[in-house]
């Protein structure tokens, strides 16, 4: 007979509830810091602040006193936190930004009340009532001198909460910026060389930019082009002062009864150099028709849309052989862990290059992703008409015009239409090399011309040698 067990009875196992959340939700506490910072600014720069404004700068004068005009900045940061701070899973670190905010306002109100005194509520100080209870808490402490090395010490401390990164990050961010502004300082003294000031050329004025003419609905956010040896190009104008042909003048003879010649030197004045319209070519640039770019504009941001990347064209930059699209990359439908939506990535962009040069129907392009020192992903889309670079164009560009190399050289535009200037004084050497065909001999033609365009004898002497055999 089978054995019978009890039934155990089931036990209630009660589900854990989510811990409550902020009895105030961080956004409704954002916006009013927002608005408190608003109406703060206004009463520092409106005649007519009007009772409340009134009110809220004599209480911030009493209590910060100068630490008013900049109380609207950490409203303003502390708002951005409550926005922010929520939103990440990360809790540890939720605490340390406004902490190094208000570390950093209680450092500048124990300075400012150091630079202007006051006995608090008698006579108000720099740092108000707050700044003159915490300085006289520390002076009280450390000293005078304590007190100035414990705020120096605290500044690391309070650059590390603000910005997140370690003492050894923070050392190395300052180590490069250190590093890089000694090369600067290196580049500049092998750049900057006196050199006689080239005038008769006048300038034109600043053409507006080709995605402003085409499409004007749409301005980039990023600032125009930077590159090292100068500004942007502004096309030259013909419009100058001609001077008198060339004069080679000999030296005179030491004495009229010797047959033997001595050199002379030659004097300032001897050796007038031609003007450069007058031994160089000019060149020609065809436009493509705003209509035709346009249409392109068009086939690229839909092509992509088709494969489901979203990106839109910010620049428009024509070259002398290749017109180059900056796209700036879209985002996608998903989101991240912390709930911000996902970029596109340039990888997908740059997978599509068949798929573009396609539809446009040239190939072959070329995708430069990114743009260096742009948030953009350059498309360089080949040119149906390709413009004549001579070195009378760059010559008289603005760039060309504002180098300060003593020995600069015509390069020659990149592909966006800007001049390209190189100074042969800051290279330790210059090696040309490419296949048969590629124009080295022309490199070389222009390296001499454009050197011997604005140096006569006196200033300049080449040595050239052909070792070459046959």
């Amino acid at each position: 007979m089978a054995k019978t067990t009890k039934a155990q009875p089931r036990r209630n196992i009660r589900k854990k509830q989510p811990p409550p959340g902020p009895m105030i939700r961080p956004e409704f506490v954002g916006t009013l810091l927002l608005i408190l910072a608003g109406l703060t600014l206004l009463s520092l720069f409106t005649p007519n602040p009007g009772f409340f404004g009134a009110g809220l700068l004599e209480l911030l004068r009493v209590m910060i006193g100068w630490g008013r005009y900049i109380f609207w900045i950490v409203l303003t940061s502390l708002a951005i936190w409550f926005f922010k701070a929520y939103s990440t899973e990360d809790a540890d670190e939720k605490w340390e930004k406004p902490v190094g905010t208000f570390l950093i306002l209680a450092m500048l109100l124990i300075a400012f009340q150091f630079i202007k005194p006051g006995d608090g509520l008698v006579e108000i100080g720099g740092g108000g009532v707050i700044g003159w209870v915490l300085g006289e808490m520390l002076r009280s402490t450390f000293g005078t001198a304590g007190t100035l090395v414990l705020l120096v010490g605290l500044i690391p401390i309070v650059f590390i909460l603000i910005s997140g990164l370690s003492f050894r990050e923070l050392f190395q961010a300052i180590r490069d910026l250190y590093y890089r502004f000694q090369d600067w300082r290196h580049f500049r003294q092998l750049t900057i060389n006196n050199q006689p000031t080239i005038t008769g050329v006048r300038l034109a004025e600043p053409k507006p930019r080709l995605i402003d003419r085409v499409l004007p609905g749409r301005t980039g956010a990023a600032k125009p082009i930077q590159r090292d040896g100068g500004p942007v190009v502004i096309i030259g104008s013909d419009d100058r002062a001609l001077p008198s042909p060339p004069i080679n003048q000999m030296a005179q003879l030491s004495s009229p009864d010797t047959d033997e010649f001595e050199a002379q030197p030659i004097t300032d004045g001897r050796w007038q150099l031609p003007p450069v319209a007058q031994i160089f070519d000019e060149g020609y640039e065809m436009e493509i028709s705003e209509s035709e770019i346009r249409q392109r504009v068009k086939i690229i941001e839909e092509t992509l849309l088709s494969f489901g990347v979203e990106a839109k064209v910010r620049e428009i930059n024509q070259g002398p052989a290749v017109t180059q699209f900056s796209l700036e990359p879209g985002f996608m439908a998903t989101k991240d862990a912390k709930g911000n939506p996902r970029k596109v990535r340039v990888s997908r962009i740059v997978n599509l290059s068949n798929d573009l040069a396609l539809a446009l129907a040239a190939s072959p392009i070329r995708i430069e992703a990114p743009i260096p020192g742009r948030p953009y992903v350059g498309l360089e889309v080949p040119n149906s008409n390709t413009n004549l670079v001579t070195l009378r164009t760059v010559m008289e560009s603005d760039q060309f015009q504002r180098s300060k190399g003593a020995l600069k050289i015509a390069m020659g535009q990149d592909v966006s239409g800007r001049s390209f200037v190189a100074n042969l004084a800051a290279m330790p050497h210059l090696l040309i090399a490419g296949a048969t065909g590629s124009g080295k001999s022309v490199c070389i033609n222009a390296v001499v011309a454009s050197l011997i365009s604005f140096h006569t004898p006196e200033t300049l002497r080449f040595l050239m040698i052909d070792p070459k055999m046959v």
